[in-house]
């Protein structure tokens, strides 16, 4: 992203809302410990999150071997779903 393109979006009402609220969501995973292999804290706020916005799909596996995988993919969509 350039500069011009900052400059744009921090005129752009909208994008500051959006870009604020992502900095809250950012600051709660943060604060949220998530050591290896004991990250179920983080899973459950993620698929509490996703529950509640529109157009999303989300699905978590099973704990096996300390990994806990939540998968987020858009409604509709066609692609393999990304673990986060």
């Amino acid at each position: 992203m350039s500069q011009a393109d900052v400059d744009k979006l921090s005129k752009d009402p909208d994008a500051r809302e959006i870009a604020g609220q992502l900095v809250e969501y950012l600051q709660d995973l943060i604060r949220i410990p998530s050591y290896s292999g004991e990250e179920e804290e983080i899973a459950e706020y993620l698929m509490n999150w996703i529950q509640k916005q529109k157009g999303w799909n989300h699905n978590s596996d099973e704990i096996k071997d300390d990994i806990h995988n939540v998968y987020f993919e858009p409604t509709g969509s066609e692609e393999k779903p990304c673990p986060f």
